[in-house]
């Protein structure tokens, strides 16, 4: 076994590269991944509209005189 061999398993042991290809599709089967909690989450309120004295001019709405 050359020194590169032996450092290729020392990498597969800690698990950064497969080993092989049926050995992660065998993982994958075995069980699913979990659902991500972010689409558990409700969507954000919408935000609240600013005082009118907040307002810029290009923002009021026109004047109905």
């Amino acid at each position: 076994m050359s020194r590169v061999e032996v450092r290729k398993s020392e990498v597969w042991a800690m698990g950064e590269i497969a080993p092989a290809p049926e050995a992660a599709a065998a993982t994958a089967e075995i069980a699913p991944p979990p659902p991500s909690p972010v689409e558990a989450l409700p969507p954000p309120p919408p935000a609240p509209e600013p005082a009118p004295e907040e307002l810029t001019p290009e923002e009021l709405p026109p004047d109905d005189l």
